[in-house]
Parts: C-alpha cells; sequence; structure tokens
C-alpha cells in the first residue's frame, strides 16, 4: 500500500534534448541540482533523436520538458525558452515549475 500512495505522489520530470541545441544542453545542466533541491521528485533526460522522435519535433520542440504523476502527463512544455525565455536561469525554471505545480515550493 505504501508503495501504491508513493507511486501517486511521485513527480517524473523529463527532458527531451540534443546536444548540438545549446538551450537543451544548458537545461540539461540543471538536472543534477534540480535533483539535489527536490529529493522527492524524479528527473531524466532523453535524447530526442534516440527515442526516434521526428527531425520536426527536434527541429521546434526542443527543449521540451514533460512532467508525469502516477504515470500520467501532468504538463508539457514544448520548445520551454518560449514559454520561459532564451536566456532564462535556473531559479527562473524552478519558479516556472512550481507555479505550473510540478515542483514543490520548498
Amino acid at each position: 500500500m505504501l508503495l501504491i500512495v508513493f507511486h501517486l505522489l511521485l513527480m517524473l520530470l523529463c527532458i527531451f534534448y540534443e546536444n548540438h541545441i545549446s538551450a537543451c544542453r544548458r537545461y540539461k545542466e540543471y538536472l543534477p541540482r534540480l535533483a539535489s533541491e527536490f529529493p522527492k521528485c524524479l528527473f531524466c533526460h532523453i535524447r530526442a533523436s534516440k527515442a526516434q522522435m521526428s527531425a520536426n519535433f527536434i527541429q521546434r520542440g526542443l527543449p521540451c520538458f514533460i512532467a508525469y504523476r502516477a504515470g500520467e502527463v501532468v504538463k508539457t512544455w514544448l520548445n520551454i525558452q518560449d514559454y520561459i525565455g532564451d536566456n532564462a536561469e535556473y531559479d527562473t525554471l524552478v519558479e516556472r515549475m512550481q507555479d505550473a505545480g510540478v515542483l514543490p515550493y520548498n
């Protein structure tokens, strides 16, 4: 029963990226810090081409963050810099994710 409750509360945040896209590299570099500051969330990165995503998606949709809770998508940000700005710093990313209910407020 405890495992089921944990699964329902757990947030998984995935970034889809490609190394040749500078914004992807920047956001991917934030993952270790996110993981250390939000230990009740899981974080992963997935290279879009390895996941067989289309060239159109890679060109227009990256970097992409998808948040899951209990196996369901709760938030998707395609081309996240359109949402938070081209030069968004770590704190801006965290603030937007907290506002969206993806990350808890500390």
